[in-house]
């Protein structure tokens, strides 16, 4: 049996990546991988022994003339032409010309070209798809305070207001509201100027109805349909109400943010980084999610708010999303309008009395004046002087009694009805519209956040074959249990599938290794 000349080819070479593995270089080829290594500082030794893997290299050098190298790969050329990778992981001094060197396979760069991913459970991972609201996985990342991104900010002017008078007297031609299919009961009087609404006022004291004044409140105009004069009132009536109140307001969506910063990755441009908060000045903030709105990319178009009401004391008014949560009209995601000012009305007491009880003053007076007039004439006829001082007496204790109640009546101020709500303050600084903010997080959040993505990816937890490339420059990927086939050692395989799961950076651009400053954007 003839004897085999030793044949194996080893080089010892400077190699950026680490035996931790959290980084790789990936290529398009076993060629080019080849070219790659060849081309690093190296030192080039032929006619070695078998080379066993995971084993000792005898290396016929002093170990300070080759302790800077770091990685090392072998050809056993009698029995193959594969090319085996390794790192350095010792070296000890032998003599002065031999170093004994401990490897231990590469096992990503020695196998990568045998490997066959298949669907596992993706935690992270560069996406090839960054569209907006495509990827909205909560980060659990800090994002410290909103700020808003429009010093001014989009608001929805309210229509026009008017006075509004609820009273269950129809004294001239009125509209019983109705709502829902239940009648309310009252007659809604609608006035322009203060003066109108104290003439209504005054109109229901005349006609002693004052209790009939439901209350006085602040509304929109535009309820009513139609307004005509009045006679005798120095303001307006409404001649019909209409149902609802409908009107709507778009708003603008943004590309950045904090005013200016433009991020890389897409997801920062979705909440809780981006949102749209609305406002109704009276306690009540709704955020409502860009990738909520049924757009195919924030920024492309305008997002549409409609404002619905419907006349009540204190107001009615609602605002919902148009084309939201896959709802054309979304009535639940809706913010409440501010409460209108319930005006406090002042009602005379003695004319609403003087009128209302008008008849029995007159009755009583008529009485009392006929006990008067009786007792006169009996005291006359000399037929009961006593019997007609009696009537006499009578009769002008009543006519008192019936005066001096009128004229204690007289003496009560006017009362005062109603209740002022919390809505006059915002109604008076002219805050009972809708604010409609852009808002995000702090350029300096957004930029950590950036950075972070640009390293890791988003958080995907999907089962999918994990994206090895797809990105220019590096693809990030953490699974759990990858799953990877290939006809390779079992030991080599389990590794490379541990190195997936515990998260892995591969680079596709050996000159910008390590390089996370350059872009990284999706490859078609």
């Amino acid at each position: 049996m003839s004897a085999i000349t030793p044949n194996t080819n080893l080089r010892l070479l400077k190699v950026p990546i680490e035996i931790d593995e959290k980084n790789q270089i990936t290529f398009t080829s076993l060629q080019n991988q080849y070219n790659y290594f060849n081309s690093l500082p190296k030192i080039e030794k032929e006619g070695f022994t078998y080379q066993r893997k995971d084993s000792v290299i005898r290396f016929p050098a002093h170990i300070d003339s080759i302790i800077e190298y770091n990685y090392v790969m072998y050809q056993n050329e009698n029995y193959t032409n594969k090319w085996f990778y390794a790192f350095i992981t010792d070296m000890q001094y032998i003599s002065n010309g031999m170093t004994a060197i401990t490897i231990k396979t590469d096992v990503y760069q020695t196998w990568f070209n045998d490997l066959t991913y298949k669907a596992c459970f993706v935690e992270r991972e560069h996406v090839n798809n960054d569209s907006i609201g495509l990827h909205t996985i909560p980060e659990g990342l800090e994002t410290g305070d909103y700020i808003s991104c429009d010093l001014q900010p989009t608001f929805y002017n309210m229509p026009e207001t008017c006075f509004v008078v609820a009273t269950s007297y129809q004294w001239t031609q009125g509209y019983t509201f109705v709502n829902q299919d239940l009648p309310i009961g009252v007659y809604y009087y609608g006035a322009t100027t203060i003066q109108g609404i104290q003439d209504i006022i005054k109109i229901h004291d005349n006609a002693g109805k004052g209790d009939a004044i439901n209350s006085v409140f602040v509304g929109l105009k535009d309820f009513f349909t139609s307004w005509g004069s009045v006679t005798g009132v120095d303001g307006q009536v409404s001649t019909t109400v209409r149902f609802d109140y409908s009107n709507s307001i778009t708003v603008s969506t943004v590309n950045y943010l904090g005013n200016s910063y433009v991020p890389r990755n897409k997801k920062l441009l979705t909440f809780p980084y981006s949102f749209l908060q609305v406002s109704n000045h009276s306690g009540q903030i709704i955020n409502y999610k860009w990738e909520n709105f049924n757009l195919l990319d924030v920024g492309t178009t305008d997002i549409e708010f409609s404002i619905k009401g419907t006349i009540t004391p204190g107001g009615s008014i609602k605002a919902f999303p148009i084309n939201y949560n896959n709802m054309l009209n979304n009535f639940d995601d809706n913010i409440v309008g501010a409460k209108l000012p319930i005006g406090a009305y002042s009602n005379d007491v003695y004319t609403n009395w003087l009128t209302q009880n008008g008849v029995n003053i007159g009755l009583n007076l008529l009485s009392s004046g006929m006990q008067v007039a009786s007792g006169i004439g009996l005291m006359a006829t000399g037929a009961g002087a006593i019997a007609g001082g009696g009537a006499i007496a009578s009769g002008l204790m009543g006519v008192a009694n019936t005066m001096g109640s009128v004229y204690e009546h007289s003496l009560i101020p006017d009362s005062v009805s109603g209740n002022v709500s919390c809505g006059d303050i915002n109604f008076t600084l002219g805050l009972s519209d809708f604010e409609f903010k852009r808002m995000s997080i702090k350029n300096e959040y957004a930029k950590i956040i950036d950075s972070y993505f640009d390293m890791f990816g988003y958080k995907v937890n999907t089962v999918k074959i994990p994206n090895i490339t797809g990105r220019s420059n590096w693809n990030y990927v953490k699974t759990i249990d990858c799953n990877i086939v290939a006809d390779i050692p079992q030991n080599d395989l389990q590794e490379i599938k541990d190195m997936f799961n515990k998260g892995v950076t591969l680079w596709h651009n050996t000159s910008t290794f390590l390089n996370y400053s350059v872009s990284n954007s999706i490859v078609s």
